[in-house]
């Protein structure tokens, strides 16, 4: 299994998903900063530090939940699109295993990412 992962971290461009987090990392701050313009209407909801951090933890959760199904269908897809999953299922590893070391990958890749911000 861990020969697995290996292999499909290989295939995976890790470049264009750390990106992709950076990118919502910027989205969640611009939104934290678009707070800030209306300083009256923040104060009505946002009266305590820890309602500022249950925002920023409800946002980072949101973005990042969308974000990982997302990149898992993305490449459950790819992989039919380019027919490289009849391939995969050729090999004598269970399909199970197949899909499973997918999620696991990006799962990681989410959680790691996502549990930095908070």
């Amino acid at each position: 299994m861990l020969n697995l992962i290996k292999l499909e971290l290989k295939r995976m461009n890790l470049t264009s998903v750390a990106l992709s987090f950076v990118f919502i990392n910027l989205a969640i701050l611009g939104i934290l900063m678009l707070l800030g313009l209306e300083p009256e209407a923040a104060q009505e909801f946002l009266a305590s530090g820890q309602d500022i951090r249950m925002l920023i933890e409800l946002l980072v959760v949101a973005a990042f939940v969308i974000y990982a199904s997302v990149l898992l269908s993305n490449t459950i897809i790819e992989e039919f699109k380019n027919k490289t999953i009849s391939v995969l299922f050729m090999y004598p590893i269970s399909r199970k295993k197949l899909l499973l070391a997918k999620l696991i990958i990006i799962s990681m890749l989410t959680f790691f990412s996502s549990s930095s911000r908070s």
